[in-house]
């Protein structure tokens, strides 16, 4: 019997079967596959998480000491312990390691994780729940909206050269409860973030090295937020009124906390101020009603009017040997006791300070809190 080929209609009508089994099929791959990276890059950050722990603990038994603390995480994925991470944790771990991002360690286990880059995601791993964030802006109701449309339908505003936020249009982005911004962007301008109360949260890539004035000036419910290493330039009243923040980890190569930047952040209870800085600014900490401690970076040389007054908690301040200027009222009288670590050539207005009053923590809390309302200098 003669063998049959197919008629042009049944091959035009094979093709249409197979495209038509493409078109459904297609999506349905590419969501198993999204979803099998997403998988894979929780897997990962939760073998590096459990691999810093194990590294801790080795770093132990070598008879070095990993400090409850929180450390950032240079490109190459390990764990900076120190300031210019000359002693590092380095981590090892099958699967890719985030480049950029913060972890908490507490007695050796990692408590919390902030804004671990993998995967062009972001992790974050808070009291014992990972989250996942895609660039872009979460609503209230955790609507996602892309990056893309932010920028096209106006919610937020970008230089030519699309490396600095220049604004916001506040009616679309009052809304907008969580952003997380791309890597590429390298300044946050004057005031861009300014008043939007409903702010919640926001991711800062690695890159940026500006935060512009009152750039998130009364965004007085952001509780999670931090600061990347790569920032030197923090403007003043950056973070005025945001009453929200518990916790704040200023990067290493800032060297001014400058006026108001701090200013009613009446929840905040940690402060960190890394070495490089040298100055802080008038009322910087005004009003930060639970700060109870700080320790002053060993190369600071001034302190501004009011800048530990109105509500701070602390009672108890070591002044560095660097410092050679006090302003007034810079601390109120809460303080019990005050280690002067030079005690010489110190004068409170126009009146020298003995240098015996300052060696002794008590008496020389009790003549700062005396002189309170004058100038203090060092020759």
């Amino acid at each position: 019997m003669k063998k049959r080929g197919f008629t042009l209609i049944e091959l035009l009508a094979v093709i249409i079967i197979l495209a038509i089994i493409a078109l459904i099929a297609t999506p349905i791959i590419m969501r198993v596959i999204e979803n099998s990276k997403k998988g894979a890059s929780k897997a990962s950050v939760q073998n590096y998480l459990h691999a810093i722990q194990t590294e801790a603990a080795a770093y132990r038994i070598d008879g070095e000491t990993v400090n409850d603390g929180t450390y950032w995480i240079n490109s190459d994925g390990d764990v900076c312990i120190s300031s210019d991470c000359s002693k590092k944790l380095e981590i090892a771990i099958t699967g890719i390691k985030p480049s950029s991002g913060v972890v908490t360690i507490e007695n050796g286990k990692v408590v919390n994780a902030m804004d671990l880059y993998i995967n062009s995601k972001y992790y974050r791993y808070i009291d014992g729940e990972m989250q996942e964030f895609e660039v872009g802006g979460y609503t209230e109701d955790n609507e996602y909206i892309t990056w893309d449309t932010l920028i096209n339908e106006g919610y937020i505003t970008l230089s030519n050269d699309k490396k600095t936020i220049t604004g916001k249009d506040s009616t679309k982005m009052v809304n907008i409860s969580a952003l997380v911004i791309p890597p590429g962007i390298i300044r946050i301008g004057d005031y861009v973030f300014n008043g939007l109360t409903g702010l919640t949260s926001i991711i800062i890539p690695e890159g940026v090295t500006y935060i512009g004035h009152q750039a998130f000036n009364g965004c007085s419910n952001l509780s999670s937020i931090r600061i990347p290493n790569s920032v030197n330039d923090i403007s003043s009243y950056a973070f005025r009124g945001c009453a929200s923040l518990k916790s704040i980890v200023i990067p290493e190569g800032v060297t001014s906390v400058k006026d108001y930047t701090f200013y009613n952040c009446t929840n905040l209870t940690s402060i960190t101020i890394p070495e490089s800085v040298t100055s802080v600014g008038t009322a910087a900490f005004w009003g930060c009603n639970s700060l109870e401690k700080v320790q002053l970076p060993k190369f600071l040389t001034s302190i501004g009017w009011g800048a530990f007054h109105a509500g701070v908690k602390i009672t108890s301040i070591v002044i560095p040997a660097s410092v050679v200027h006090i302003d007034s009222a810079a601390f109120n009288n809460l303080i019990n006791t005050a280690e002067f670590e030079d005690p010489n050539g110190w004068k409170a207005g126009d009146e020298s300070v003995p240098s015996n009053v300052l060696s002794n923590s008590t008496t020389a809390a009790e003549y700062l809190k005396s002189h309170l309302s004058v100038n203090w200098e060092k020759s």
